[in-house]
């Protein structure tokens, strides 16, 4: 992760959340700690403001063209790709990273599929992905309304994986077959 690299390469890192929920763990064992308030040298901003409450200067990431992903005033706007890049006007990119050491091929693909995991946003997409696998008698296995942190290990038991964006090159990275599919209201 940019966290890891960040600490690796000598900086101190930590999280910001306003409410810091099931993940305080996950993050504590990997050096980043939550903080709730302070200066900070560099805010790395992914899909919410959290200036109200920690000061520094700001990347923004927009990840796509949907309102809550819109670059900010007052800070530096980065986009994922060239797409959301021309969409909001933008000069920089900064492309997703993948984190090869974390997401890697640990188990080796069946021969025929027989496990579904879904890394949709949806409800409608899970309940459609579960009737599919119902009538094929394949296993599903869903991550959605779920903290999961070690997604690494959820892709590296199925044998193919449903999911947009960052999902599917998470799980391209795992060798993990992928479909690329969401049931979003704006993906249609």
């Amino acid at each position: 992760s940019v966290g890891q690299e960040l600490i690796r390469i000598g900086h101190v890192v930590s999280i910001f959340s306003p409410t810091p929920r099931d993940g305080v763990p996950y993050f504590e064992q990997t050096n980043i700690h939550y903080t709730t308030i302070g200066d900070v040298d560099l805010i790395l901003d992914n899909h919410s403001v959290v200036y109200s409450a920690i000061k520094g200067p700001i990347i923004h990431t927009c990840h796509g063209t949907i309102p809550a992903e819109r670059p900010l005033k007052h800070t530096t706007n980065v986009a994922v790709n060239e797409r959301v890049a021309d969409y909001y006007g933008l000069d920089k990119i900064i492309y997703n990273g993948i984190d090869c050491h974390r997401f890697n091929i640990a188990r080796p693909l069946n021969s025929t599929p027989k496990t579904i995991l879904s890394l949709c946003s949806s409800d409608e997409a899970d309940i459609m992905l579960n009737s599919i696998c119902n009538k094929l008698s394949l296993k599903l296995i869903t991550s959605h309304n779920k903290e999961v942190f070690n997604v690494e290990q959820l892709i590296n038991n199925a044998d193919i994986v449903f999911g947009v964006g960052r999902s599917a090159l998470d799980a391209m990275a795992c060798g993990r077959r992928v479909i690329s599919y969401d049931c979003r209201s704006y993906l249609h």
